[in-house]
């Protein structure tokens, strides 16, 4: 897979992995493939063909790449998505637990779930900002 495919975001991949999006079109000398992103027609290749043959095998082969690219990216949000929430579901049975103390809570909540900050552990312990900082002052 090359660089090329991977620089383009995720959103660009879902209209380009759509045919509908591309056309080839014959200026009157030669032909110009050109891709369409957010509604504006612009080139895709910089130069041009001597004829239509090679862009549309061309198109043909990205067109694959783009839905195969698009399709692992979107595995792989599930698979960040069902994570996520899957330690959110291990962070509620912390935060309801009455007998652990809550600096092991607070410890036990950023080892699961690193990305939490500050207010929201406060949240979550339904306590202030300041008393989960003088927690962590001491992990």
């Amino acid at each position: 897979m090359s660089r090329y495919v991977l620089s383009w975001s995720t959103e660009d991949l879902n209209q380009l992995k759509e045919i509908t999006n591309h056309k080839i079109v014959f200026d009157g000398y030669e032909f110009v493939w050109m891709h369409k992103l957010n509604g504006e027609w612009s080139r895709h290749y910089l130069n041009n063909f001597t004829d239509y043959k090679k862009p549309f095998s061309w198109l043909m082969e990205a067109l694959h790449t783009w839905k195969v690219v698009y399709n692992q990216r979107m595995r792989e949000y599930l698979k960040e998505m069902s994570k996520s929430l899957d330690a959110d579901v291990q962070l509620s049975v912390i935060y309801k637990d009455h007998e652990i103390r809550t600096h092991d809570k607070i410890k036990k909540m950023i080892i699961i779930k690193p990305s939490l900050t500050t207010k929201d552990i406060a949240e979550l312990l339904e306590m202030s900002i300041r008393g989960v900082q003088r927690h962590l002052k001491n992990i």
